[in-house]
């Protein structure tokens, strides 16, 4: 989706315990997204199941507009309407 920011679910893990990192870490990777709490997201991944982590992590951390598009990609990419990008396209652009 173009403009958005990739943030896996499993990077809010660690990677030896396997538990949530502690909201500072989460933070931070939320600031090197430059997302900050005074926006909208919409969170999104391929069936709005694994993004539910990252709404919980988000809200945890104090931020009021985040939401879950449940159509998600699933929906969003199955439409003749709606643009579409690659990384390739945003390599290119750059």
């Amino acid at each position: 989706i173009p403009g958005s920011v990739r943030w896996d679910y499993a990077e809010l893990m660690d990677k030896q315990t396997k538990c949530t990192l502690p909201p500072a870490e989460i933070a931070r990777q939320l600031a090197e997204r430059g997302i900050t709490q005074n926006q909208t997201v919409v969170l999104y991944c391929q069936t709005a199941t694994r993004v539910s982590e990252n709404y919980m992590a988000m809200k945890e951390l104090g931020y009021k507009n985040v939401v879950i598009d449940d159509g998600s990609m699933h929906e969003y990419s199955n439409r003749d309407d709606t643009p579409l990008e690659t990384q390739a396209d945003v390599k290119r652009d750059q």
